[in-house]
């Protein structure tokens, strides 16, 4: 089959501003086909905003299934299995484990199986249940009893694949493909539109500053960033992110909220710092931030270390005292060693984690 013969369809929770949905949105604008042959569906309402704007733009047909509550989950099944049946997809791929279930049994119900080839998407690593209640336990239970009937199931990170196979997923069904940044976007920010950007949020040219960029969730455990932030006076740090506007008002932590233009948020920055205490898989805002030649922070969660290697600080989760030495330690280095720092930072993702690579390895597994 040709790569101009499939008919690839997408289901998604949502097309939010997150990591699964940008990665999704890359990985369209990279393909070759007709957009007349590629669909989306989402679980929950349409949302407006520049990935959804963009992507319907270009021609695509993008469905909601307006799943408003859990009891509408069975209804949802069935409309997405109509759409299938519609549709005669020769790809389904699936991101994210409501969006796994419920791809799986709609296409069981299409009576498609056998013409569709299903592909999971595992995007998390460990999770700690207790803090997203029985919903997303029993989905994963069920996953991981429907997991022999997926095709493939990608996990864009080895930390996922191996928790997921803990859980009970059918551990032959893996490949691992690690998130693709566009190095092209992500590239060092011109002085003076660094400077811009800090003279539109009163920030002084001279000044530290480091970028948080997380929806507000307990996975990102923004306790230990704000005793990060108090710890550190002396920097300024600017924080993006569904629900942040929550966060207690600090004098040195500058709340934005969400924002769509990362490559001068991260090019901004002299460090981005990651917090998070499990979840995490493929941490775009890490590896993003490095392309941009901004050196990362992270506590070690998901494939993070792999990500870093030595061109940064990987530290243990809730570690304060780790975090504010690592921190210390880039604000504090000579020019030299700044600007090899950033150069290391940039190569690691160009040489290891681009767009290309993902796109390819994504395109064999549709074969």
């Amino acid at each position: 089959m040709s790569k101009h013969s499939k008919r690839l369809l997408h289901v998604i929770p949502s097309l939010g501003v997150g990591g699964a949905e940008r990665c999704l949105h890359r990985f369209i604008l990279g393909q070759e086909c007709d957009t007349e042959n590629i669909a989306i569906v989402t679980l929950l309402p349409d949302v407006e905003n520049f990935i959804s704007k963009e992507l319907k733009d270009l021609g695509i047909n993008v469905i909601s299934l307006n799943l408003r509550s859990i009891w509408l989950f069975p209804v949802s099944i069935f409309r997405l299995a109509w759409i299938v049946y519609q549709f005669k997809p020769t790809i389904i791929q699936s991101w994210m484990h409501y969006a796994d279930m419920v791809a799986t049994l709609a296409l069981l119900i299409s009576g498609r199986k056998k013409n569709t080839k299903l592909i999971w998407g595992v995007r998390c690593s460990s999770l700690d249940f207790l803090q997203y209640g029985w919903k997303l336990l029993f989905t994963v239970k069920v996953c991981s009893f429907l997991s022999a009937k997926a095709d493939v199931i990608v996990a864009n990170s080895e930390a996922g694949k191996s928790a997921h196979i803990k859980l009970g997923y059918l551990a032959e069904r893996f490949q691992v493909v690690h998130n693709g940044i566009d190095v092209d976007k992500f590239i060092p920010l011109a002085p003076e539109l660094r400077n811009q950007f800090r003279a539109n949020l009163l920030i002084a040219e001279d000044a530290f500053i480091v970028v948080m960029a997380a929806r507000f969730d307990p996975q990102k455990d923004y306790q230990t960033f704000l005793k990060v932030a108090r710890r550190l006076p002396e920097c300024v740090f600017v924080v993006a992110g569904a629900g942040t506007e929550k966060l207690p008002e600090i004098p040195n932590v500058i709340k934005i909220g969400v924002f769509d233009d990362m490559p001068t948020l991260f090019g901004s920055a002299d460090c981005v710092l990651s917090t998070s205490a499990y979840g995490e898989g493929f941490p775009n805002v890490v590896a993003e931030a490095m392309a941009c030649g901004v050196p990362a922070v992270s506590t070690n969660v998901g494939d993070v270390r792999l990500i870093i290697s030595d061109s940064g600080y990987v530290v243990n989760v809730s570690d304060c005292n780790g975090i504010v030495d690592a921190i210390l330690n880039i604000k504090f280095e000579n020019y030299y060693d700044k600007e090899k720092r950033a150069k290391n930072s940039r190569r690691r993702i160009v040489e290891n984690f681009s767009l290309e690579k993902m796109i390819s390895k994504l395109n064999d597994i549709h074969l």
